[in-house]
């Protein structure tokens, strides 16, 4: 019984030893650490594992203090940019499509990419954003050409100018024949001592009628052409000129008045120009031609020449290759009794000058209405 009190109190003594060399270390700690300044946030005592500070797997390692500084300052955090998409030269997929399967590379570094783009800090791609314009990702598709315009009349425009298909209203095919009246400008055009209208001339402006029309051109191609006709055929015209260009596709080289080669007959022929008035005499003659009232008219006339028999009873002509025409027969632009020109202008009374025995006129028609 002695003895177990005897070591009771060797308990307490030494645990009181214990609390008091706790007491003095506690105290010597104190002491030997700086002290805080007023207002300093004290240092974060924390608990880590040294297997978390080496790396270590060994889950038994025993837990240490780590003691970590204290943060004096405090920083203002810097907003993030934008990140800026890689360009992968690839269609971005719509809304609600799975990148993967729109074929869109989305961030990933495997060996299939394109290219040696590096990540930033922050992970993502750091290529420049795609431009517009050609030859920078998708740019800007092209503008369409814008569709030709479709002309309501040719009122307006030139003789000669040369139609595509989609500026035609083949419906209203029609409104590209068309006669009228002499405009002041008209008028001032055609009038003058090397014009068609010369001074004298006894056939007023009133009976004269301004055409234009359509034809192909020998090329094929769709044409404007213009006409200056007597007033009592303007309607003829305007007729048989429609049907060789709706129903035959006839190809006239050009058809322009006479005024743009100074109004010399020998000049427009010269230009395989198709033309009718103009104020002159017959050729080799004193007397007015019919063309001098707006009665006449001349297509072709290259591959349809004027020729004539000379005093040894020799065909021979003045019109540019007349000698390559004078042979008749089915060749292109050559009018002859089986061309639908003909035909056309045959069925309504007018006289062919292919007709004549001396001279023959292979290009001319004519229908005496005036005077």
């Amino acid at each position: 019984m002695k003895n177990k009190k005897h070591l009771i109190i060797l308990l307490i003594i030494l645990a009181a030893a214990a609390c008091a060399c706790t007491a003095g270390l506690l105290l010597w700690r104190s002491q030997s650490l700086p002290a805080a300044e007023e207002g300093a946030e004290l240092p974060v005592i924390s608990t880590k594992s040294t297997s978390e500070e080496s790396g270590s797997k060994d889950h038994g390692a025993k837990t240490g203090v780590t003691i970590t500084p204290a943060v004096t300052e405090k920083l203002t955090p810097v907003p993030a940019e934008k990140p800026t998409p890689a360009v992968t030269g690839e269609p971005s997929p719509a809304p609600d499509e799975d990148p993967e399967k729109a074929g869109v590379k989305t961030g990933s570094r495997d060996t299939e990419g394109t290219g040696s783009t590096s990540p930033d800090d922050s992970g993502e791609d750091t290529k420049d954003p795609p431009q517009d314009g050609p030859g920078h990702g998708e740019g800007v598709p092209p503008e369409e050409p814008e569709t030709p315009a479709v002309y309501d009349d040719l009122e307006e425009v030139p003789a000669g100018t040369v139609l595509s298909a989609e500026q035609v209203d083949w419906d209203n095919i029609s409104q590209y024949f068309r006669a009228y009246e002499l405009s002041p400008a008209i008028r001032d055009r055609i009038t003058g001592p090397d014009r068609s209208y010369k001074p004298g001339a006894v056939i007023p402006y009133e009976h004269l009628r301004y055409i234009k029309v359509l034809h192909y051109n020998f090329n094929h191609q769709i044409q404007v052409g213009e006409l200056m006709v007597n007033y009592l055929l303007a309607d003829e015209m305007v007729g048989i000129f429609f049907r060789l260009f709706f129903d035959h596709q006839y190809e006239i080289y050009q058809m322009r008045l006479v005024d743009d080669f100074a109004a010399d007959d020998n000049t427009s022929i010269a230009n395989n120009n198709t033309s009718a008035f103009n104020y002159r005499n017959v050729t080799f003659g004193s007397t007015l031609s019919s063309h001098a009232f707006g009665c006449a008219i001349d297509i072709n006339p290259i591959q349809n020449p004027y020729v004539w028999y000379d005093a040894n009873g020799n065909l021979t002509g003045e019109d540019p290759e007349w000698y390559n025409y004078v042979e008749r027969g089915d060749r292109d632009h050559m009018i002859t009794y089986n061309d639908p020109c003909y035909l056309l202008f045959a069925e309504r009374g007018y006289v062919w000058g292919g007709n004549w025995s001396d001279p023959i006129d292979y290009q001319h028609f004519e229908k005496q209405v005036y005077p």
